[in-house]
């Protein structure tokens, strides 16, 4: 279980240090487009880039086939964002924007039956922007492939195939510490099935929470 979970740690741990690579980023930037002097919400400017890093555990079933075989996995997720729009709303209300984002995960499998979940998903993200905020929740839902050896468990009847399809939807909140830094806490529901394609494909509903950061380039 130690070695399983560790990969995903060592995962996290290099991504840290890529960004810590970068922290002079926003020190060499002019000084008319840091968010120190824009106000907090600057790093919510179109053309604006994030990277987000993730880690929490996913159960399923939830919600849905209850009765059916569990399985539970670790999951990291790397997401790099970029803001499409700029934030709209009224001075002394919140607004918002939209933010694209590309993902990449990996998961640890919990229980027997199987190893591992990697895959890539595209993600439309709303951002709920305050003035002078520190706090920015967001809600966000999309769609992707990923790549698995739970299909080679032939007792399980939820994945059917090494190439299936994902739907992901959730909530979440970033807290700004520094002007380039948040705190990220977030809420996700995934969905994995094969779309038909196997005979087997009662599809993985997962549910989970992630606790992790992001680093904004101003």
């Amino acid at each position: 279980m130690w070695v399983a979970v560790n990969k995903p740690l060592f995962s996290l741990c290099v991504v840290l240090l890529f960004n810590l690579a970068y922290h002079g980023y926003a020190e060499s930037c002019p000084e008319d487009i840091r968010a120190s002097e824009w106000g907090r919400e600057a790093v919510f400017t179109k053309g604006r880039l994030a990277f987000q890093s993730l880690a929490g555990v996913l159960h399923s079933p939830v919600l849905i086939n209850r009765h059916w075989h569990d399985i539970n996995y670790y999951q990291a997720n790397a997401r790099l964002g970029v803001m499409l729009t700029d934030r709209k709303g009224r001075k002394h209300f919140p607004g918002g924007n939209t933010e694209g984002i590309i993902e990449f995960t990996y998961s640890d499998v919990l229980e027997d039956g199987g190893d591992f979940i990697s895959g890539i998903t595209c993600l439309l993200r709303c951002n709920f922007v305050s003035p002078h905020s520190k706090l920015f929740p967001y809600i966000q839902a999309g769609a992707g492939v990923v790549y698995n050896d739970i299909y080679k468990d032939r007792s399980q009847s939820l994945v059917g195939q090494s190439i299936e399809f994902t739907l992901r939807g959730g909530a979440g909140a970033r807290f700004l510490v520094a002007d380039n830094w948040s705190i990220d806490v977030e809420g996700t529901f995934e969905h994995i099935s094969c779309a038909g394609m196997s005979d087997r494909n009662g599809g993985i509903n997962a549910g989970g929470a992630f606790i992790g950061f992001t680093r904004y380039f101003l």
